[in-house]
């Protein structure tokens, strides 16, 4: 007999309540749960850019931004009430995606719940190494 263990490293998912993003290749559609706009501190109609660090190209960042280039998140109202934002942005998903080597049509990340400060600006890490289904 050869068995397969399945466990929490092996199968990952989302738990309820947990802050994450989801990322959807074939429509664009990058989602934050609402534990990730609270951390955030986002809300429909907010802006947000995302970030890659050059020398580490695994390592993606979201931040809310003032600007008008950023990407504006809107309310989703899923199902049993729970609300997150999202937005949509092929280009994005396709570069995240590429840069993780990931082939899933959709995959989700937890967010950090503290943020890193760069230059003055608050970060939230977007934790890569880890995906979930």
């Amino acid at each position: 007999m050869k068995l397969i263990i399945y466990n929490e490293s092996n199968c990952r998912s989302v738990k309820i309540g947990a802050a994450t993003i989801r990322i959807r290749r074939e429509s664009g559609v990058i989602a934050l749960s609402k534990r990730s706009i609270e951390i955030i501190g986002a809300k429909a109609g907010d802006r947000v850019y995302f970030l890659q660090d050059e020398t580490r190209p695994k390592d993606w960042y979201i931040m809310k931004t003032q600007s008008i280039d950023g990407f504006k998140l809107r309310e989703y109202n899923k199902s049993k009430g729970r609300k997150a934002l999202l937005l949509n942005n092929s280009a994005t998903v396709h570069k995240i995606m590429e840069s993780l080597a990931i082939t899933e049509k959709t995959i989700a990340f937890h967010i950090a719940s503290q943020a890193t400060e760069h230059e003055g600006t608050n970060l939230y890490a977007i934790l890569t190494s880890k995906p979930l289904k």
